[in-house]
């Protein structure tokens, strides 16, 4: 238990969550080497000692906090309107997910992810200073030709969705891949393909996105090759485990559409308790700068 705790704390998990939201007043530079180097040092550290209770009941406790830990940050994300806590609280959900495929055994799978969410998160984080949030107008008045556009995205999703599960069905973790890219795939859709408009625009957006598929499809693939023999693959928990799993992070992610569209008395009051939990603590953040209040005892000395 120790040791989990020794895991869980440096990966934001819940309920160890606040500090990594507090250390987003941090300055830009040392958010993003804190995410991309000390968030992963709970998956590094899991990873290396994995033959010390791979199949143990422990790995399936593992679980629990993890998958609390995807939706609670996967919902602060959608309430926050600051960027860098965003960010951090993306941090929060994909260490989860991290500890979702240690528990299910998949440690490779675990060990690509933390190196991709480094780059991508530090890369993130360097480029704060120039993120603007843009609202499509799709979003907000879908017509005919965007539901159109939607459904074949859907039916893309749901092809990669049974492919890939009928690749390894007998792998517990197979199913939560197959579901995670699958939507991954449809999001994409959206934002490159079904909120432009004209065919040229979204002749680019295919373009686009089978271009980063084929960069996604390559880069696991080398990376798998150099990591199956450093790494242990752990040992498969039941596949009930992995289906309730599955079945929790999909409510999830149809609860935090519900969370966006606020069309019920119970996600309203759910949107305002993770903007509360997203919030930081009163302790660290100042109102203005502690260095003003010696500039202006000293000035107030000279005149």
């Amino acid at each position: 238990y120790t040791f989990f705790l020794n895991v869980m704390i440096p990966a934001a998990q819940w309920p160890f969550h606040r500090w990594l939201l507090d250390s987003a007043i941090a300055p830009t530079p040392v958010s993003a080497v804190m995410h991309a180097g000390l968030v992963n040092v709970g998956g590094v550290m899991l990873t290396r000692f994995a033959p010390m209770f791979s199949g143990d009941v422990l790995q399936l406790i593992l679980l629990v906090p993890a998958v609390l830990s995807v939706l609670l940050g996967t919902g602060m994300m959608i309430v926050q309107t600051d960027y860098k806590r965003q960010l951090a609280a993306s941090t929060v959900a994909q260490m989860g997910f991290m500890l979702v495929q240690c528990a299910l055994g998949a440690y490779i799978a675990a060990v690509i992810h933390l190196i991709l969410h480094g780059l991508f998160k530090a890369a993130l984080f360097l480029q704060a200073g120039s993120a603007v949030r843009r609202y499509e107008s799709f979003a907000s008045k879908p017509g005919r030709p965007a539901l159109f556009w939607n459904m074949i995205g859907g039916v893309f999703a749901l092809a990669l969705v049974i492919g890939i599960w009928a690749s390894a069905a007998d792998d517990g973790y197979q199913l939560i891949s197959a579901l995670v890219l699958g939507w991954a795939l449809f999001i994409a859709w959206r934002q490159l393909v079904t909120a432009n408009y004209g065919r040229v625009t979204r002749i680019a957006g295919l373009f686009i996105l089978t271009g980063a598929s084929l960069a996604f499809a390559i880069i696991h693939s080398v990376l798998h090759g150099l990591l199956k023999d450093a790494v242990v693959q752990g040992a498969e928990p039941p596949a009930m485990a992995a289906v309730l799993t599955a079945v929790v992070l999909l409510a999830g992610s149809a609860a935090g559409a519900l969370i966006v569209r606020q069309r019920f008395a119970w996600s309203g009051a759910l949107y305002l308790r993770l903007v509360k939990t997203g919030e930081p603590h009163f302790e660290s953040v100042e109102e203005r700068p502690n260095y003003l209040d010696q500039y202006l005892t000293q000035g107030g000395r000279q005149s």
